[in-house]
């Protein structure tokens, strides 16, 4: 039960500096699960199962949090009841924070570091032509985002400052039931009604004191540029950038081609928390 809600929790985060190509993880991930502040644990999906000074590692990922609420419900074709709905939060005694700057898992997409107030995750609806499962996750009050992704012209470091950050995951279940690895699918970044997202990808990498928006957007580095009420970046199975959409209030700047990179599409807007 413990072993596959981390896997849902830490299917794709990211921000670091500039790191080598991903290779492969090993068939069977290194996993650890521990509590400081004591824990209940429940199967019911009438009473959540909770936790304190949670630390978890999977593969080279890892997430810390204060507190962890979590809720188990059967789920049509699974062999066992599957994460629902569940909460990460900081405390003052453990801030919450999520690292996946060392995984090399495939599929991850985005890699680094971050450190939001909250983490709400949910199930999504099944779709009953495809044998997987769906989890959104949504990080409130993110602020500086840096990490790196794979693009078609290779790997960029993406620089960018939102209110909100949401991750699309999807995890494929066999035909006995078992839950596999999640990937992602989608990350959308969201800005607010009084101040748009920024994004920018670096075609030099920079540290990751000097990898934020205020001090990048002006500097020579960036390949693309753009802010907007929202972003939404696509990624295929092996972890890679396939494409884009953004809402319609922004700017959009490229220099020498990148734009390959990012093809603004106009869309609406992801509704965030479903």
């Amino acid at each position: 039960m413990r072993c596959w809600l981390a896997l849902l929790l830490l299917g794709g985060l990211a921000a670091g500096e500039g790191e080598p190509p991903v290779t492969p993880a090993p068939a069977v991930p290194r996993f650890s699960f521990s509590t400081s502040g004591g824990a209940s644990w429940s199967l019911s999906p009438d009473r959540p199962s909770e936790a304190f000074g949670v630390r978890i590692l999977y593969d080279d990922i890892r997430v810390q949090a204060g507190r962890l609420t979590y809720r188990l419900t059967a789920y049509p074709g699974a062999s066992r009841a599957l994460l629902l709905e569940g909460e990460l939060l900081s405390t003052a005694e453990l801030p919450l924070e999520i690292d996946t700057t060392a995984s090399r898992m495939s599929g991850v997409g985005f890699r680094g570091l971050l450190r939001p107030s909250r983490v709400r995750f949910t199930r999504q609806d099944p779709d009953p032509a495809i044998a997987q499962v769906r989890f959104r996750v949504e990080f409130a009050q993110v602020g500086d985002v840096h990490g790196m992704i794979d693009t078609p012209r290779g790997p960029r470091q993406l620089v960018a400052q939102a209110e909100t950050v949401v991750l699309d995951l999807a995890a494929p279940l066999d035909p006995a039931g078992a839950l596999g690895r999640p990937r992602m699918t989608a990350m959308h970044l969201y800005g607010t009604p009084e101040r748009l997202m920024r994004f920018l990808t670096i075609r030099e990498p920079v540290a990751a004191a000097e990898a934020t928006a205020a001090l990048q957007w002006d500097g020579p580095r960036w390949g693309v540029r753009k802010s907007n009420d929202w972003l939404s970046l696509q990624f295929g199975p092996d972890g890679r950038l396939v494409g884009s959409q953004e809402g319609l209030r922004g700017d959009y700047q490229e220099r020498d081609g990148e734009g390959a990179i990012m093809q603004p599409e106009a869309s609406t807007v992801p509704t965030i928390g479903k």
